[in-house]
């Protein structure tokens, strides 16, 4: 049921270590007969078939057995960690009984033979711990060859099967420690710690490492411009490149995007002055030491408020870095988390830095010169 996929994510969240994250590709894939077979059994370290009251007798739209389906998504995901010999939690909600092996079709008979967990609603705790303490043992025990490749956020070592059946298909992954073990992300509470943090995983260390090419997309960059100016001088005469994507404080984009932060647009019209009036100077001094590194450093205003803050450094190399800040309207970005995610791992950077640089090219930004020319003031 809907609450106990509630208990489930109350299960991750509670033991900290733990994350959730449901596959959004699920109904997809059932409508086109594809399911999590097609996945390779060293991306995943163990699943957890969760039966709740109407597994047994659940029953598609046409009024058969979806156990006796041979198409059924979760039918198929039981039978092809069977086949792999992958690890099997079956965790039965609350009174519901264990599958006998006579319930089950054939190919996911072995399935009755498991040691099954219970998650009782009125001993949800006690039975949450058990059920992590488990997960924890299979993990330490069963180390993954390489690294899964989910979604936007994190690499995915467990699969969680869910077959209650009391509504939409739904498949959930869960990952075990993915910032700590697996190294992919670091999250960032609040995004802002990224630039006062130190270590290989901040802006420091970031920007210390990017050896080519960095680039800024967010509304303003007043903080990290104002603050580590000799840093990005010094970066920039080195021979990388800073591309810089912002808005255009004195364009309707700017009133939008102060709504967008729940910011006062006054206040948020005065942080982009001051962040440009900074990458002006920058200008200035990479002029100065001659025609050649004047070009190292691009800006671009943006006339539409931008729907997130994100640095990438060094975004076309495997060894590069990307922090990105997803937008909620409203909420201030400096409160909200932030991730590191490193290239070699996942796709998301790439899917990121091509829509940036479609924008980039697309002729709807101003260029800073053009710019300046019409606001001397600044």
């Amino acid at each position: 049921t809907a609450s106990h996929l509630c208990r489930m994510a109350c299960l991750s969240i509670m033991q900290r270590r733990t994350t959730v994250r449901r596959d959004k590709e699920s109904r997809a894939a059932e409508s086109h007969g594809r399911t999590h077979t097609d996945h390779d059994s060293a991306f995943l370290r163990s699943v957890l078939s969760v039966i709740g009251p109407g597994w047994l007798s659940a029953r598609g739209e046409d009024g058969k057995s979806r156990l006796e389906n041979s198409q059924d998504l979760v039918r198929n995901e039981i039978f092809w960690a069977l086949q792999r010999g992958l690890p099997i939690i079956p965790v039965v909600l609350d009174d519901t009984p264990m599958p006998s092996g006579g319930d089950l079709p054939g190919e996911i008979k072995l399935l009755a033979f498991k040691q099954a967990m219970r998650l009782r609603d009125s001993h949800f705790k006690a039975d949450a711990r058990l059920i992590a303490k488990q997960i924890r043992t299979i993990v330490r025990g069963r180390r993954p060859s390489v690294i899964r490749r989910v979604g936007t956020i994190t690499a995915i070592p467990l699969m969680l099967t869910l077959g209650a059946w009391a509504g939409p298909h739904v498949s959930m992954f869960v990952g075990i420690e993915p910032w700590v073990d697996i190294g992919v992300i670091k999250q960032y509470r609040k995004s802002n710690d990224f630039l006062r943090a130190a270590g290989s995983h901040s802006f420091a260390g970031a920007l210390s490492k990017a050896s080519s090419e960095i680039w800024f997309v967010g509304t303003t960059f007043y903080i990290s411009v104002d603050q580590n100016e000799n840093v990005l001088f010094e970066k920039k005469k080195s021979g990388a490149t800073l591309n810089f994507i912002v808005v255009d404080p004195r364009s309707d984009g700017l009133a939008s995007s102060a709504r967008a932060l729940n910011t006062d647009e006054n206040q948020l019209r005065e942080s982009c002055l001051i962040g440009l009036r900074v990458m002006s100077r920058l200008k200035r001094r990479l002029a100065e030491l001659g025609p050649e590194f004047a070009g190292r450093l691009n800006i671009r205003l943006s006339q539409d408020a931008l729907q997130m803050r994100a640095y990438f450094f060094d975004p076309l190399s495997p060894q590069g870095t990307t922090y990105v800040v997803p937008q909620i309207n409203h909420s201030n970005s400096q409160g909200m988390p932030g991730y590191l995610v490193r290239h070699d791992h996942l796709e998301l950077p790439g899917a990121y830095f091509t829509g940036v640089r479609d924008f980039w090219n697309s002729g709807h930004l101003v260029p800073f010169d053009t710019w300046l020319a019409a606001n001397k003031d600044v």
